[in-house]
């Protein structure tokens, strides 16, 4: 018989390494600061399991490797704990998952390999300590809707493989260290709403090509080194309504004729001193 389980409590405890006996659990959530220790590798053990959710900020150690056994699993959130380790290179063995979130920790390390998650739509890796180069492999995950790695430590240049998520709806590589142009290549992520690269190393002129990004509403490339002018064909972003660019001291902020001055995105730009 499958079941659900739910911890929540005020009593400060581990969670038991006896919830691996529970194998037919489909459904897990450890939430509140009164969860304390570490992640038990018995949790390997719930074979049966689809959701896993577990927040709690005194919670320390690694994530089990054995996560990668609970093979169909398809939502995995790890969320404010103090988990420092890297990411299990077996989370990539989950090719059920929709939904990886292992956010507001303080997660090491590359991010390892995640081309067989075919079914992800949501990464969310944002709020820890994740460096080296972002993988060109991320561009795999074609069914992505949402990619949050911002507040880390990726150094590197953007993959151009990126430019393969035409479901993705929200890029959010800011507050990191990358560096180099941005790619043309994200000028083809013809779902995205919202793009941001803020605080960041990036070079070089602003791309024309993401003047066809049709429903991008917000887009926020503050802080970097870019140069150069803002493109006429951004023009063609017809309801962006938030642009920021402050903070390039190479970049031309007299904007094209091309732009609408009638709407919304004008007021905003006029008010970070564009002309």
């Amino acid at each position: 018989m499958q079941k659900v389980i739910w911890f929540q409590d005020r009593t400060q405890r581990p969670i038991p390494p006896s919830i691996g006996t529970l194998s037919s659990l489909f459904f897990l959530s450890f939430s509140g600061d009164q969860i304390n220790g570490v992640l038990p590798p018995d949790l390997g053990e719930l074979v049966f399991l689809r959701k896993l959710f577990i927040s709690s900020r005194n919670l320390r150690g690694a994530i089990p490797c054995q996560l990668g056994q609970c093979l169909l699993l398809e939502e995995l959130n790890i969320h404010g704990t103090g988990i420092s380790s890297p990411i299990p290179i077996e989370l990539g063995h989950l090719s059920l998952l929709t939904e990886l979130k292992l956010y507001d920790n303080l997660l090491t390390g590359p991010i390892p390999d995640l081309s067989s998650l075919l079914n992800l739509k949501v990464l969310n890796l944002h709020g820890n300590r994740l460096s080296g180069m972002l993988p060109a492999s991320l561009g795999e995950l074609t069914k992505l809707q949402e990619l949050l790695l911002h507040s880390n430590e990726f150094e590197g240049e953007i993959p151009p493989d990126l430019g393969n998520l035409v479901h993705l709806k929200c890029l959010d590589l800011s507050s990191n260290r990358l560096s180099g142009e941005i790619s043309p290549e994200l000028g083809k992520l013809i779902s995205l709403k919202s793009l941001k690269l803020y605080s960041n190393k990036l070079t070089g002129e602003l791309p024309a090509e993401l003047g066809q990004l049709s429903n991008l509403l917000e887009l926020d490339l503050q802080k970097n080194r870019l140069e150069g002018q803002v493109p006429s064909e951004w023009g063609n972003l017809e309801i962006l309504k938030h642009m920021y660019l402050a903070g390039n001291d190479g970049l031309n902020l007299s904007l094209p004729p091309e732009f609408r001055r009638d709407t919304r995105v004008w007021q905003l730009l006029a008010w970070e001193g564009f002309h």
